[in-house]
């Protein structure tokens, strides 16, 4: 079994880790219970672009010889492939692309609610971020604080050590919520391809759950801060039940 893995790595396309672009993939979801008994889940795809083969690595939870490892995609050009990542719910996990062929490679990301009976919803399209994207200072505006929905921010960092992002929130429309400003710890990220590492290619990640308001009317804006570059994505699931 040592020697069929060994000669699986060698076998491996040669991408260093550390100098590969990566892409965070906020959320990866398996039937994820939701609002309305609706559960979520998510479809990841990577399509090339261009006219050479192009690679893409990403954790999965398979494993080879009791290590779990990431999986090298071959990506044909002009084609589209689906992505089965590992499931880390709303930690996300950290993709890398090939060298060269980065501008090329588009990954999308799509949430899908199922209710019972197979009903499905068509989705709604969840944004990944390549590591440019990344900074430290980011600005989220025009967010409902609508108490029928739960407001969720999540921040995400790429960087192998822990953090504080800050975050302040003011009101855009209507007269709540009064200034605020909150600090919310954001873990380590671990994102080498390390073939013993059950947490290799695993993003830092914090939240920060914000009070809801009455009013229908009602936006916020939020600005982070953060020493280290962060990316941050903001959702307002519904989390009232059918009656």
């Amino acid at each position: 079994m040592t020697r069929l893995l060994v000669l699986f790595l060698l076998a491996l396309p040669a991408v260093a880790a550390e100098d590969a672009p990566r892409v965070l993939i906020p959320i990866v979801a398996t039937l994820t219970p939701g609002a309305y008994d609706v559960f979520w889940y998510t479809e990841i795809s990577a399509r090339n672009q261009s006219d050479q083969l192009a690679y893409v690595i990403v954790p999965t939870g398979a494993s080879l010889a009791g290590l779990p490892h990431p999986f090298f995609y071959s990506l044909p050009p002009a084609t589209t492939v689906r992505l089965d990542p590992a499931r880390t719910e709303n930690v996300g996990v950290v993709a890398f692309l090939q060298p060269g062929s980065a501008h090329d490679v588009v990954i999308q990301e799509r949430g899908i609610a199922e209710a019972d009976g197979g009903c499905q919803s068509a989705g709604v399209q969840i944004p990944t971020a390549r590591e440019d994207e990344f900074r430290t200072r980011l600005s989220l505006i025009n967010i409902p604080s609508d108490d029928r929905y739960r407001v969720l921010v999540r921040i995400y960092s790429l960087t192998t050590h822990p953090l504080v992002a800050r975050a302040h929130v003011t009101a855009d429309f209507g007269p709540t919520p009064a200034p605020a400003d909150y600090v919310v710890p954001v873990s380590a990220a671990f994102t080498r391809t390390d073939f013993a590492s059950t947490r290799a290619m695993v993003p830092g990640y914090g939240a920060l759950p914000l009070p809801t308001h009455a009013s229908r009317d009602e936006r916020i804006s939020i600005e982070i801060n953060a020493d280290e570059p962060v990316w941050a994505l903001q959702a307002s699931p519904t989390t009232r039940h059918r009656r």
